[in-house]
């Protein structure tokens, strides 16, 4: 059975501090996809590395990309 990475049904829930780093890295994630269609394979790494830290984020010692900064600063904003 493969495990969801992405669950997009938080995003129609109130934003709280339960959620809100969920939804930003949604945010964030869906964003990226978006710029492959201007920035390239750039865009393409940013959004495989970003992939990555979501699935492994919770790995005890695994050691987050720059890109998560970005997630961060979303989450920021949202509260």
């Amino acid at each position: 059975m493969k495990r969801k990475i992405l669950d997009f049904s938080v995003m129609k829930e109130e934003i709280s501090q339960n959620n809100v780093l969920k939804m930003a890295e949604l945010i964030v994630f869906m964003e990226l996809r978006f710029q492959i269609g201007y920035l390239g394979s750039r865009a393409q790494k940013m959004y495989a590395d970003l992939y990555t830290d979501i699935k492994h984020k919770n790995e005890l010692g695994y050691t987050f990309s720059d890109l998560y900064d970005l997630v961060q600063e979303g989450a920021l904003y949202l509260c």
